[in-house]
């Protein structure tokens, strides 16, 4: 579900209204850009269509919508998961809000409701765990035997997520607790029922500037973008809670008729207990059919991940394909004057991906089952690469790499 957030422009008050995915408002009327970020998750509330109660509670509810990988003995599955669960140890609450939060615009949680109550929400990981268990007991139905099953999950990821609080807004009368939105009935207060409040606090949400820290330039890029660039300085900047923070990029060389630029994640990084350093490494671990020259065993790799969202099957077959090709990149170089697509995959999201993709690298796969709970991932160095596709009348063509994007499948990614 792509949720819509409504807000007052912090500059003319004026509204604004903005994409779930949005980092970046824009105001039609005074023209203003500043980058959304907040400290932790991203907080909104229900707005009923009248004033809001004297009193008020607040329920809390986690929002999910990302990318599950699960790998399996001979294939790895993949699919799109966005559901809401609810926060809150409450008794005979909904578990779901539904498809309410796609009714009406949300609002972010500000201090001017500082005078209500919020119920104090469980940890995303303890409400996220019920629903993964949930699957994985659905998953393991079939399983027979305590060796290892085609259909056995043997690691679970995340990928991509959006992970955000929705709050229900709701009202207590007659010893009931009674739903703003529609005044129904949820549930009845039980007399000895304890339930833990706090107060509205400062959770972190910031405008900045989009301004560049290092010469004060306009920084460019997309409106759903963590990360926007100064063509002044030649600098790169992704928002955070304590302001821009630089990040190291580097470009693939242009001939010079390339139409877009694709941002990759290129990550050195450790994979103990696994050795997966040099390009030799990779071609016997992924049983390449090449023959092994002495220059590739000193020859270092790096893993590539899409610093965008796309549909999830073709998002690991670019990171295989990417991380198969090893293309030569290069820092110091200028900015493109052509497009930079969208950098909305975080780093972190990035490498939680890594593992799954040193699964599916693995021929035959069988050959890394009894290590495969032990695999870390420690991360050596992280920078952004920009790499240059020609347009083609079905998409993008990267030769190099020979990856292929088709354009509407860039358009929808956008929405996972």
């Amino acid at each position: 579900m792509d949720l819509k957030i409504s807000h007052e422009c912090p500059q003319c008050s004026a509204p604004v209204v903005l994409e779930e995915t949005d980092r970046l408002l824009q105001c039609p009327y005074c023209r203003v850009r500043l980058f959304v970020t907040s400290g932790e998750a991203f907080r909104y509330w229900l707005p009923p269509s009248g004033k809001l109660a004297e009193e008020m509670i607040f329920i809390p509810y986690w929002r999910f919508k990302g990318m599950v990988f699960s790998c399996m003995l001979q294939k790895t599955e993949e699919r799109i998961v966005d559901t809401t669960l609810v926060a809150a140890p409450l008794k005979h609450i909904p578990v779901s809000l539904g498809v309410r939060p796609q009714a009406v615009p949300l609002r972010y949680v500000t201090p001017e409701l500082g005078r209500y109550f919020f119920l104090s929400h469980n940890p995303f990981n303890q409400v996220f765990h019920r629903m993964d268990t949930r699957i994985r007991e659905i998953e393991t139905l079939n399983i027979k035997t305590s060796s290892f099953s085609d259909d056995e999950v043997l690691h679970r990821a995340f990928i991509g997520e959006t992970v955000s609080l929705i709050y229900l807004p709701t009202y207590i009368r007659d010893g009931k607790l009674f739903d703003a939105l529609t005044d129904a009935a949820l549930t009845e207060i039980e007399p000895n029922e304890s339930i833990d409040f706090v107060r509205h606090r400062d959770w972190g949400l910031r405008f900045l500037a989009t301004l560049c820290p290092n010469c004060g330039w306009d920084l460019k890029g997309e409106k759903d973008s963590l990360v926007h660039f100064c063509g002044n300085c030649n600098s790169t900047w992704m928002a955070s809670a304590s302001g821009l923070k630089r990040i190291e990029f580097s470009i693939v060389p242009d001939r010079k008729d390339s139409a877009i630029y694709l941002p990759f994640w290129k990550i050195r990084a450790e994979t103990p207990p696994l050795q997966l350093q040099s390009y030799a490494d990779l071609v016997r671990f992924a049983n390449l059919p090449k023959v092994i020259r002495r220059e590739w065993e000193s020859k270092e790799i790096a893993f590539w991940v899409p610093a965008f969202k796309i549909q999830p099957k073709q998002f690991m077959r670019a990171s295989r394909t990417a991380i198969m090709a090893q293309i030569e990149t290069r820092k110091g170089e200028p900015l493109p004057k052509e497009r930079i697509f969208t950098v909305n995959l975080p780093v972190q999201e990035a490498l939680e991906s890594i593992k799954i993709n040193v699964i599916n690298l693995a021929v035959p796969r069988r050959k890394i089952l009894s290590v495969i709970q032990e695999i870390k991932i420690h991360p050596l160095t992280v920078e952004l690469v920009l790499v240059p596709f020609r347009e083609a009348s079905h998409g993008y063509i990267q030769p190099e790499m020979h990856l292929t994007f088709g354009k509407g499948l860039l358009h929808y990614g956008r929405n996972i």
